[in-house]
């Protein structure tokens, strides 16, 4: 799917999350949402005996009141000649007179949850912040990695081109690099090394993105995770010819600033044109896009639709159409496992 529609990304928040945007804000990759602060384990500290006193004498004493977030070295009881302080930030959770002690809930420093893309805030919730994204975007049937932002860079010359390692070099870094029907294994490590941003192409086998996605995972885990990097199949999985008029528009777009949701399967591009839209249901005269079985990801003109049934394979009848591929052939297909690609209005 593409569209020109605002796209609304949804950041959720952990409990406890203090939101430090509001609606109307404008927001960047990169800039700070929300504060979330993490808990570590409850602890008790003495309060009587340091300041000499009985338990129940303690209550009068006391500077906070249950539930006050304390800051390190903060007083939390206090008489003339002496004082008992928090050991760290904190919320005072109570104080005990039976024991003598203050029961605190120490919280670990503030983690920033920070905004993946560009646009406004519209809609800021206890559990969750939106951002309207006001470009266009475009939906992948497959993705793996983080967000990621860069200029797009297209390194092939036809929609069913592969991308091939020597095409990345040193200029790739930071880019969003734009690839044909696929990508082998050796160019994606070839673009990981480099410092490629993300990868995009029409088609990429399953096990690959598997692979892909475990070693990351990995590597995070080992605290050796290489920089930000994300791949993106727009069109299928395995070898799948790009779009032909989506691939017109990306190259035309060369340079734009984008960003790639890999886990989201999502390509951002940010100040664009209105690009060419994908619609289910084609008629005779549109040019389309087999998007599932034989020649998926090929492009041509939906010249005949016949009215009977036509065998698929395995015995199988369904509606199919005649398509006239771009390379010359005309063919049947399932009308199912056809996209219109409606040209730009």
């Amino acid at each position: 799917m593409t569209t020109a529609d605002p796209y609304r990304h949804q950041v959720r928040l952990p409990g406890g999350a203090e939101a430090v945007v509001a609606v109307g804000d404008e927001v960047g990759p990169g800039d700070l949402l929300a504060r979330t602060v993490r808990v570590a384990a409850a602890r008790s500290i003495p309060v009587a005996r340091p300041l000499h006193r009985k338990r129940g004498e303690i209550a009068e004493l006391l500077l906070v009141a249950p539930g006050d977030r304390v800051r390190a070295d903060q007083p939390l009881a206090r008489t003339p000649e002496r004082e008992v302080r928090s050991p760290a930030e904190a919320l005072f959770l109570a104080y005990q007179p039976s024991d003598g002690l203050a029961h605190l809930l120490p919280l670990e420093p503030a983690e920033p949850i920070r905004s993946e893309v560009r646009g406004i805030v519209v809609e800021v919730e206890e559990r969750s912040i939106t951002v309207a994204v006001h470009g266009v975007h475009m939906a992948g049937a497959g993705g793996t990695g983080p967000a990621v932002q860069g200029p797009l860079s297209v390194l092939v010359d036809e929609p069913e081109a592969v991308l091939e390692p020597a095409a990345i070099d040193a200029d790739s870094a930071g880019r969003i690099v734009v690839g044909g029907s696929w990508a082998s294994a050796e160019a994606i490590t070839r673009a990981r090394a480099v410092g490629v941003a993300a990868i995009v192409v029409g088609g990429l086998h399953a096990r690959e993105l598997a692979d892909f996605a475990g070693l990351q995972h990995r590597r995070s885990l080992l605290g050796t995770a290489a920089p930000p990097f994300a791949v993106l199949a727009l069109d299928g999985y395995g070898r799948a010819g790009m779009d032909p008029a989506r691939f017109a528009w990306l190259k035309a777009h060369a340079g734009q600033l984008a960003t790639v949701l890999g886990d989201g399967r999502r390509l951002l591009i940010y100040d664009a044109s209105p690009a060419p839209v994908r619609v289910a249901r084609a008629v005779v005269g549109d040019r389309v896009v087999i998007v599932s079985g034989p020649g998926r990801g090929q492009a041509g003109l939906l010249s005949e639709v016949p009215a009977q049934p036509m065998a698929i394979g395995s015995g199988i009848s369904a509606l199919c159409g005649m398509v006239r591929l771009d390379a010359g052939r005309t063919v049947s297909v399932a009308l199912a496992n056809l996209e219109a690609s409606l040209p730009v209005s």
